[in-house]
């Protein structure tokens, strides 16, 4: 549940929606997605993805975004974005970013490299003679 006014990415050249005046759109999103408010104000409206169990009587959660702002879900589900009912929006929907990028690469390797040389350690200390007074 995070308002910013941060820029898109330029990376992510997401088409724009247009909604007329008191239209509805229904997208089923994953966590951490942006929705960006790009004319007009809009409302964004989803369950709390963990009062599933509740069924229909599960609470809904309502945010207005106003125009240049952005709201990141967080969490998946299915989520209404409405136009005002007395003007029309552009939105942009912005997937979250990709998993398993440089950080985890450099990550992991680092962690093969441990591995591997901590077991040449060990086998090195193993094959020494050891000292007994």
């Amino acid at each position: 549940m995070t308002f910013s006014e941060a820029p898109l990415r330029p990376m992510d050249p997401a088409p724009a929606t247009r909604l007329g005046a008191g239209q509805t759109a229904l997208h089923d999103l994953p966590a951490h997605t942006a929705i960006v408010a790009v004319e007009g104000d809009l409302r964004v409206e989803f369950s709390d993805h963990t009062l599933a169990w509740l069924g229909d009587s599960a609470p809904v959660m309502s945010h207005r975004i106003d125009e240049g702002c952005r709201y990141v879900l967080p969490q998946r589900g299915v989520v209404s974005i409405r136009a005002t009912p007395t003007a029309g929006v552009m939105f942009i929907v912005q997937a979250p970013a990709a998993s398993g990028g440089l950080p985890r690469f450099v990550s992991r390797a680092a962690q093969m490299l441990a591995a591997r040389f901590g077991a040449r350690f060990r086998r090195r200390t193993d094959t020494r003679p050891r000292h007994t007074v």
